[in-house]
């Protein structure tokens, strides 16, 4: 796991919890109860708003990224079909490509794999059917091609960021109004303390779900290897997986031989086949 969400899920939260306790109690002679109302009922309108759109676009994403994986598949088999002599240089390109996606998260994968992106079309370029036969196989071909640089294209846009500055700035002062409403809330009661800093706790949780929805890495540890583990085993070639994924202590690999991708201090990538 990361640092950066290291800190936003269990350090931050368990701040703001704490707070409740060390923050000396304070009275703002105001109906705190009805501006609490008022405030919460604004920042879940708002809140909701965006978390149905980012999601809406990570969704998308998420489809698009299945839909390049299958054509890669399709690619594959269609132009093993066509020219079986290019078995081994499409396999190859394909797994260039995939590598280079998967070193990148997925709103930078798109800009940063064009040069395997065109290598592996100049592979596909060069699959000339032998006889009539395969005509229509050949006619799959490019249209799996088609769809790598539609859902490519598509990628770009649904990767794009809903929430810009000005809003986060709008989100951030009424969560921090609903924190100041909240701690003046608290008395004695240690129970009632508990229920406030838990309140405070899930509305930064909220903050921090729609950062990770919008910046399109919720559950991107896990949607990121889905489909693409087929791939890999449909042009026979070990699953790749990057550094920082094979360190996490929660990983599983589907296969006995994979490969990992070590970043040397030059910053060059090698890859290191790990056999059971």
């Amino acid at each position: 796991m990361k640092s950066g969400r290291i800190i936003r899920i269990f350090l931050v939260p368990l701040i703001i919890f704490i707070a409740v306790f060390l923050i000396p109690d304070f009275d703002l002679q105001l109906d705190i109860s009805y501006l609490l109302t008022t405030v919460t009922f604004l920042f879940t309108i708002i809140i909701g708003f965006f978390i149905a759109a980012a999601t809406s676009n990570y969704l998308n994403l998420q489809s698009l990224i299945a839909q390049e994986d299958g054509a890669l598949i399709g690619i594959f088999n269609a132009g093993c079909f066509i020219q079986p002599s290019k078995r081994k240089a499409l396999a190859e390109a394909i797994d260039r490509y995939l590598i280079t996606c998967l070193e990148f998260d997925f709103a930078d994968y798109v800009r940063n794999s064009y040069d395997e992106y065109t290598k592996l079309f100049s592979v596909i370029d060069s699959i000339k059917p032998a006889n009539e036969t395969v005509l229509s196989v050949f006619q799959n071909l490019h249209s799996y091609k088609y769809t790598i640089t539609q859902t490519r294209q598509s990628a770009l846009l649904a990767s794009r960021r809903v929430v810009k500055s000005i809003h986060w700035f709008i989100l951030i002062l009424l969560i921090c109004v609903v924190f100041v409403l909240l701690f003046a809330l608290r008395d004695q009661n240690i129970l009632s303390n508990i229920l406030i800093g838990t309140m405070a706790t899930i509305t930064y949780l909220l903050l921090v779900l729609l950062y990770e929805i919008d910046a399109n890495i919720f559950l991107e540890d896990v949607m990121s290897y889905v489909t693409v583990e087929q791939v890999f085993r449909s042009i026979g070639k070990p699953t790749y997986y990057p550094e920082y994924f094979v360190r996490k202590s929660n990983f599983k690999h589907q296969n006995s031989n994979y490969r990992v991708g070590l970043h040397s201090s030059d910053g060059r990538l090698k890859i290191k086949l790990i056999t059971a």
